[in-house]
C-alpha cells in the first residue's frame, strides 16, 4: 500500500470510528425492527436461520425477506435428513398480501427468538448437482416451530468489525462525494449470532424433532438491491468446539474488494483484518466443490478455512441475480464443523471479475 493510499485509509478509518461513537448499535431496536409500510422495493428486512447436527448431518435453513413496494417477498425453507432426502419450500417468492409462511418473533433481544414455518414443501433428493425434486412428488404441508437461544455475542458488522477492513477497501477506490452517497445508499444493519436451537417439524403424518442443535442466525435490514451487486461470497461455520466463524467478500460497481469477517471463541470476538481475495477463489456461477480461505485476525493469528460442499440449492432474484446456497462441511485449523457457502452472481457475467 502506497503512502497516499495509506493516509487515505487512515482518514477513512478515523471517520468510521467517529461514526460508531455517535451511532452505537442498539440490539433491542434491531431485533424488533419492522420494515416501514412506505418502504421502497429496494429495502428489505431479512431473517435467516441455520441449524445442523455434526453427527447425523441433519440440517435446516430458512430465510424470510420482507420487501417494500408492491411486488413479492422472498422466502426459503430447506430441511435435509442427512441421508439424502430433502424437503424444499414449494416456492421461493410470495406475492404481496399473501400470507407469509415464515415468521420470527423476538422474545428477548440478543438472547431468545422464536421462529415458525407453515407452508408447502416438495420432497426431493440430494445429487451431485444439488437438490432435485422427486419425480411425480406432490407438495405437502409442513409446519415447524422453533426456538433459538443465543450463546455468542451479537456481531453487527458496521459497529463491531475492524474498520481497517472497510478503510482498506475504500482506499482503493476513487473517493468523492458521489462515492460517499453510493456507499451510504447501500448501507444495511447486519448482525449475526451463534447459539443453540430446537425445532419441531410436522409433515406427512410424522414429527421430526431437532433437539438443541448448533445454530446461527443472520438479520439484516436496509437497502439491498440485488442488481447492484456484481457478485459476493458468504460463508459461516459452526465448529464442533463451539466456535463461530464468518468470512465474506463482496463486489459492487463502487467498491471491488470489500471483505468482512470474524472469529468468535469462548465469548471473545476477534475481527478479521484480511482474507484471501475473491478473485483467488473459483468463479463458476455456482458453489465450488471445495474452497480454501486464509484469514488474518486482530489477535495476530492466521487461520485457514477449508470447506467441502455437501449439497446446494439455487435461488433466482428479480431474474438478474442468482444465489446458490451451499451446505458444506468445514475444517478450520483442524477443528471440524458445518455451515454455509453461499455464492451469488449478477446475470451480467462481465461484472464478475476485474
Amino acid at each position: 500500500m502506497g503512502i497516499k493510499r495509506m493516509l487515505k485509509a487512515k482518514v477513512i478509518e478515523s471517520a468510521m470510528r467517529k461514526n460508531r461513537r455517535e451511532h452505537p448499535f442498539d440490539v433491542e431496536y434491531a431485533d424488533n425492527y419492522q420494515l416501514p409500510a412506505d418502504a421502497e422495493r429496494t429495502h428489505s428486512n431479512s431473517h435467516y436461520y441455520f441449524l445442523t447436527d455434526f453427527k447425523s448431518d441433519e440440517t435446516l435453513f430458512f430465510r424470510s425477506a420482507v420487501r417494500g413496494g408492491d411486488k413479492t417477498d422472498e422466502l426459503w425453507f430447506m430441511y435435509s435428513d442427512g441421508r439424502g432426502n430433502i424437503l424444499l419450500a414449494e416456492k421461493d417468492h410470495i406475492e404481496k398480501g399473501e400470507r407469509n409462511p415464515v415468521s420470527v418473533e423476538c422474545v428477548e433481544a440478543g438472547k431468545l427468538l422464536k421462529f415458525r414455518y407453515d407452508g408447502n414443501v416438495v420432497p426431493g433428493v440430494k445429487t451431485d448437482d444439488g437438490y432435485v425434486p422427486q419425480k411425480g412428488a406432490a407438495p405437502q404441508k409442513l409446519t415447524m416451530e422453533g426456538v433459538f437461544t443465543g450463546t455468542s455475542p451479537v456481531f453487527e458488522f458496521s459497529t463491531h468489525m475492524s474498520p481497517k477492513l472497510m478503510s482498506r477497501a475504500i482506499s482503493r477506490e476513487k473517493f468523492d462525494r458521489s462515492f460517499q452517497e453510493t456507499m451510504s445508499a447501500i448501507h444495511q444493519v447486519h448482525l449475526e449470532q451463534s447459539g443453540r436451537a430446537t425445532a419441531v417439524i410436522n409433515t406427512g403424518g410424522r414429527e421430526i424433532r431437532l433437539e438443541n442443535f448448533p445454530a446461527a442466525r443472520d438479520h439484516s435490514y436496509g437497502k439491498r438491491e440485488w442488481s447492484y451487486f456484481d457478485r459476493y461470497i458468504w460463508t459461516i461455520a459452526l465448529l464442533e468446539n463451539g466456535d463461530f466463524v464468518h468470512t465474506s467478500m463482496m463486489r459492487y460497481p463502487a467498491v471491488s474488494y470489500l471483505q468482512a469477517g470474524f472469529y468468535i471463541s469462548g465469548g471473545k470476538v476477534i475481527s478479521l483484518l484480511k482474507a484471501t481475495e475473491m478473485d483467488e477463489l473459483p468463479t463458476l456461477g455456482t458453489v465450488p466443490a471445495a474452497i480454501e480461505i486464509t484469514g488474518v485476525y486482530e489477535d495476530g493469528k492466521q487461520r485457514i478455512t477449508r470447506a467441502k460442499n455437501d449439497f446446494k440449492v439455487p435461488y433466482l432474484f428479480d431474474e438478474d441475480f442468482k444465489v446458490v446456497e451451499g451446505v458444506s462441511d468445514f475444517e478450520i485449523d483442524g477443528v471440524k464443523g458445518r455451515g454455509i457457502t453461499e455464492f451469488a452472481f449478477n446475470a451480467d457475467k462481465s461484472r464478475w471479475g476485474r
